[in-house]
């Protein structure tokens, strides 16, 4: 029979997957290995919500929570940027696609699925909690190329927010509504910067778009009732590159500059 893989990156010599983001569409490559060792290239369209990372395992699986009966762990993946920093994105596994029972701190991975927001009361506040939930994945023994990977196709739920750091970056701030089966919606703040915020500025609540970028996770603090700061940790999606799929939608007297070009974007941007 022939194989098919279902994971992100295998070692060399093996079949694999790749996911690829290129406009006008992000789809993936499927490599099928055949009785006479050879590949056939496949495609699979992405509809509207991909992600992937490799990265090394840093914390140990914890439980989650627990939805339709089945018991979900979680587990912490640092993935290095070229600018020397790094992220830490939290993956989702169902109990039967991992063995719990296992320590997995320190070892490679590579995974794939879907970045998805769940809402969880944490010390009585409604709290919006976000994780790479795996559809696949694989362990390495070799050091991997990391990688951090998304795309999503979704509409505008709020206004976006801009706004020019001290430093004077230009920074906009979207959350974006990704719908998935089930009617239901995962809800992902996003952040663009520069010629990409400028674009976003000018969008409006229900614009359609698409989302290239990275997982991105960052430290802020907080200020409390009694006048400390408590660190916080946050989760967003950092823009590469915005496309609008309607400018019909732009607001009234809201021009667009264009639409962005992802091939444009310079590696400053990509690792910020």
């Amino acid at each position: 029979m022939a194989e098919v893989c279902n994971a992100v990156d295998f070692s060399p010599g093996n079949y694999y997957t790749k996911a690829c983001f290129t406009l006008p569409a992000a789809f993936l490559i499927r490599f099928r290995k055949d009785h006479a060792g050879g590949y056939t290239l496949l495609y699979e369209h992405i509809k509207n919500n991909y992600a992937e990372i490799s990265g090394k395992i840093e914390s140990e699986l914890e439980f989650s929570h627990k939805a339709y009966g089945v018991d979900y762990y979680s587990l912490r993946v640092r993935s290095n940027r070229l600018s020397r920093a790094s992220d830490v994105v939290p993956l989702l596994f169902p109990e039967d696609m991992i063995d719990i029972s296992q320590s997995y701190v320190g070892q490679q991975i590579s995974a794939s699925g879907q970045f998805r927001s769940f809402n969880r009361w944490i010390n009585g506040h409604s709290c919006l909690l976000l994780y790479l939930s795996v559809k696949a994945y694989a362990f390495s023994e070799d050091d991997l190329t990391e990688s951090n990977m998304i795309y999503l196709d979704g509409y505008l739920c709020k206004e976006p927010i801009f706004r020019i750091t001290p430093r004077g970056k230009e920074i906009c701030e979207l959350i974006l509504a990704v719908n998935r089966e089930f009617k239901k919606t995962d809800y992902i703040p996003c952040i663009c910067w520069g010629r990409e915020a400028r674009f976003a500025s000018r969008l409006g609540v229900g614009s359609h778009v698409r989302i290239w970028g990275r997982m991105q996770s960052r430290i802020y603090y907080k200020k409390v009732a009694d006048k400390s700061f408590e660190p916080r940790e946050a989760f967003e999606i950092s823009v590469n590159s915005l496309e609008e799929m309607d400018p019909a939608r732009f607001h009234i007297g809201k021009v667009a500059e264009g639409r962005s070009n992802y091939y444009e974007n310079t590696a400053s941007q990509r690792h910020q």
